[in-house]
């Protein structure tokens, strides 16, 4: 089994060079599992791994299973560190081609993973992530309950700016909003969550925006009166339909 995979292996390697990806991913999936056959899972999950950096660009959730499959792997194998680290690479996938829904099924093992290492700044990191991809999907209560969990991994500065990020989405207030999103450890997070944390401070500056061009209860009422105003005008004088086909505006 284990010479078939090599074999396979090194097919993946050539099928690659000649820009044939869909073939590169076949032979991987097909060597990885020939690796798991012969008791070699180290190997597998190795294979599986160089073989969803082949084929990310073009196939990316092909390349997020690849990596799934081998943080599975090694997780049985008693390494939570390394599938934390597999998991870690399907997240910045899925947040790359903006699948909310299954990044934060992702951040959710690689969080489990992270605890059962032992690594409790990083689950912190990951529940500050959480925060940010459950706003991504609109899910404000899946956000709060995501840092009811986990705050007791944060940090202060962390927690605070969570809290005023989900009390300004909670009341409406974009700019509590965009004052909490420019915070300086978001920006020094890693590249994908940096860029999700910039995208929804550019989504809260639009709704701002939006708002401001929205007329009140004020511009509302004058536009009536303006219209009672010029009713008498029409008195005395026929009105044809063409007078308004081009409508009220």
């Amino acid at each position: 089994f284990f010479s078939s995979g090599k074999q396979l292996e090194q097919a993946a390697l050539v099928s690659r060079d000649m820009g044939d990806l869909n073939a590169a991913g076949e032979l991987v999936d097909r060597a990885s599992r020939l690796f798991v056959d012969s008791r070699s899972p180290d190997t597998a999950a190795l294979t599986l791994e160089r073989g969803a950096k082949i084929i990310e660009n073009k196939h990316p959730q092909a390349a997020v299973e690849f990596f799934n499959r081998a943080a599975e792997i090694v997780s049985v194998e008693d390494r939570p560190r390394q599938a934390a680290e597999f998991c870690g690479q399907a997240v910045r996938l899925l947040l790359k081609t903006s699948r909310w829904e299954e990044a934060a099924e992702a951040i959710g093992r690689q969080r489990e993973f992270l605890r059962e290492a032992g690594d409790e700044r990083a689950v912190g990191r990951l529940v500050v992530a959480s925060v940010l991809v459950h706003l991504a999907r609109d899910d404000f209560v899946a956000a709060s309950k995501a840092l009811d969990q986990g705050a007791g991994f944060l940090e202060g500065e962390e927690e605070d700016t969570l809290s005023t990020l989900l009390e300004g989405c909670d009341q409406g207030d974009p700019d509590a909003v965009a004052r909490a999103l420019k915070s300086p450890f978001l920006r020094h997070m890693d590249t994908e969550y940096a860029k999700l944390a910039r995208m929804l401070g550019q989504q809260a500056n639009e709704s701002k925006r939006k708002a401001a061009k929205e007329p009140g209860p004020t511009g509302e009422e004058g536009a009536d009166h303006s219209e009672e105003a010029e009713a008498p005008a029409s008195h005395g004088r026929k009105t044809t339909d063409d007078e308004f086909a081009g409508g009220l505006l």
